[in-house]
């Protein structure tokens, strides 16, 4: 056998021994998720039309869920939470609120293990704030309406028991309630709307939201920094030539905020 020959069926051979291990899997096996592949999805309510609006992750890997329901037959919505395993399996569903039109908007856990949620009440007065809190199992514990407020879009709590919520209304853009729902303050800024609050590394809270240029008739983009008092530390108005509006705000890592 000439050494070509020998060269070749070496090739070969080696071209096999790489190709075998590919063709072990077969093709239906399932492979490993990329980044960004949907890992599993889930949907819950019986309603017409059910809103999901804030999604919170639990420190046992599940969630809840807090939204809108409307099954349909009814001029009115009504609070909607779901609490799930870590594969999203509802593990509880509870339709809140009575027969008047709710919208729940965002949800925290509080210091009990219970949750809040905010959001708006439309009654007869017109749109007003509204907070509800349960208790782990989705059982209402006491609700709350707060007149001066059209709705509360954002919440977060405050490590005595209380909670810091944000929106819109005549006079007022924040307020500071207790465990039991009652108003410890209340701060306005410039007919402002309030739409996100976050903590900050050193204890102190940041607010996004949007108002109205007066001069330009623009709508910009506001950041608020208050301590747990509401106390107002700085504010800072970003504005353009096109209208920016302020949903969401988060603390980098060196005590920066990046704003959407």
């Amino acid at each position: 056998m000439k050494r070509r020959d020998v060269q070749r069926i070496f090739l070969i051979l080696c071209c096999l021994l790489v190709a075998l291990p590919c063709c072990r899997r077969k093709p239906t096996e399932p492979r490993d998720p990329l980044p960004g592949d949907v890992v599993w999805e889930k949907h819950y309510g019986d309603g017409l039309i059910d809103v999901g609006r804030s999604v919170l992750r639990l420190q046992d890997g599940g969630f809840i869920v807090a939204g809108t329901y409307w099954r349909g037959d009814s001029l009115y919505n009504q609070v909607y939470v779901v609490r799930t395993d870590a594969q999203g399996e509802s593990l509880w569903a509870e339709i809140l609120g009575d027969s008047d039109d709710e919208e729940g908007m965002d949800i925290v856990q509080s210091t009990d293990g219970g949750f809040c949620i905010a959001g708006s009440w439309l009654g007869y007065l017109g749109p007003t704030g509204y907070v509800m809190k349960i208790d782990s199992m989705g059982s209402l514990l006491w609700e709350k309406m707060y007149t001066h407020f059209e709705g509360f879009n954002s919440l977060i709590s405050t490590v005595d028991g209380g909670f810091i919520l944000v929106g819109s209304g005549n006079s007022g853009f924040a307020v500071g309630i207790d465990d039991v729902g009652d108003t410890i303050w209340t701060r306005a800024f410039d007919e402002a709307i309030g739409s996100h609050i976050s903590s900050t590394m050193d204890g102190a809270f940041v607010i996004t939201g949007h108002k109205m240029d007066a001069v330009n008739h623009l709508y910009e983009i506001i950041l608020v920094k208050i301590d747990n008092q509401g106390e107002i530390l700085w504010s800072k108005e970003i504005g353009g030539n096109d209208h920016l509006w302020g949903y969401s705000v988060c603390e980098t890592s060196d005590q920066g905020f990046v704003v959407c």
